[in-house]
């Protein structure tokens, strides 16, 4: 074949190969530039998976995964689901005047009497106040271990129901209070930091201002 300023472009097939049936000349590529299989003749030819490969399932996790990360996922930084969203519970322990003493975070969907024991373990008072969700036996039990009475309506479903002082229980506005306090800092009352230990730190510094007033 001649071209312009005859010179040859191309020679003459020397051997001519047949194709078998159901065998295509070109190969379809992908974006990669790696062969796919005919999807209209229904031919598919076998080809090496590697690592990258847009057909092979990605061993990461998505963007929406709830995954354990190497931070501990949402546990780890006290962030649990509940009705209100996404979100997280602080347990306190203030005393008679409503000045905080001990603090806790825990995810959003935390029972309230899952911290309880620990936070009063070691604290010693006559009389140690809560609402309803705190009638647990082993909470009234290390009340009274500690030398103090435990001042909490029993729920509705105990068969004994136990006495309590309700004079001493009107009292309980320390604890409301403080929580009402607390919701003045926008920042701990909407929660803007990824890890609880920064959010614990704006909690704790806002515990310190309260004690200074």
């Amino acid at each position: 074949m001649a071209g312009p300023l005859g010179r040859a472009l191309a020679g003459f097939a020397r051997t001519i190969w047949s194709l078998s049936d159901g065998e295509a000349a070109l190969l379809p590529l992908d974006r990669a530039g790696r062969d796919r299989p005919d999807i209209r003749s229904g031919v598919r030819r076998p080809r090496h998976r590697v690592a990258g490969d847009r057909c092979d399932r990605d061993p990461r996790p998505g963007p929406g995964s709830r995954s354990q990360g190497k931070k501990g996922g949402l546990q780890a930084q006290a962030l649990g689901r509940s009705r209100g969203g996404v979100g997280t519970k602080i347990h306190a322990v203030v005393d008679a005047l409503g000045l905080p003493v001990r603090f806790t975070l825990g995810p959003g969907q935390q029972n309230d009497m899952a911290p309880a024991c620990d936070l009063i373990r070691g604290l010693s008072a006559r009389q140690v106040l809560a609402d309803r969700a705190y009638d647990a036996d082993s909470l009234c039990d290390l009340v009274r271990k500690q030398g103090g009475e435990p001042v909490t309506p029993p729920r509705r479903h105990r068969k004994a129901v136990r006495h309590y002082d309700r004079v001493a229980y009107k009292q309980r506005w320390g604890i409301e209070g403080f929580f009402a306090k607390l919701k003045q800092w926008r920042r701990i009352a909407t929660r803007y930091d990824k890890l609880a230990a920064n959010f614990l730190g704006f909690i704790k510094l806002a515990s310190i201002m309260l004690w200074l007033k």
